[in-house]
């Protein structure tokens, strides 16, 4: 439901003028490094940095609960446990 809401959010935005900068303004993304000369980040540069801002979020909010981590099962030398 995070995802549809911020996807949402973020159309709406932009339908209103916003431009890439200013949604991770609104988003408290920090500026992301540049990929592209003169030293302002392109649009994908704010793309990418507030994916990975929001991934880190919903990383945050939902931890996996102890002893749910991916545990691994030996297997033999033709991939049998």
């Amino acid at each position: 439901m995070g995802e549809e809401f911020l996807a949402r959010a973020v159309a709406a935005a932009l339908a209103d003028g916003a431009s890439w900068a200013e949604i991770g303004a609104r988003l408290g993304v920090p500026t992301p490094h540049t990929t592209g000369a003169g030293g302002t980040p392109s649009d994908a540069d704010w793309q990418n940095a507030i994916a990975e801002h929001e991934n880190t979020h919903v990383t945050r909010r939902h931890p996996k609960p102890p002893g749910t981590q991916e545990t691994t099962t030996p297997t033999d030398a033709t991939g049998n446990h």
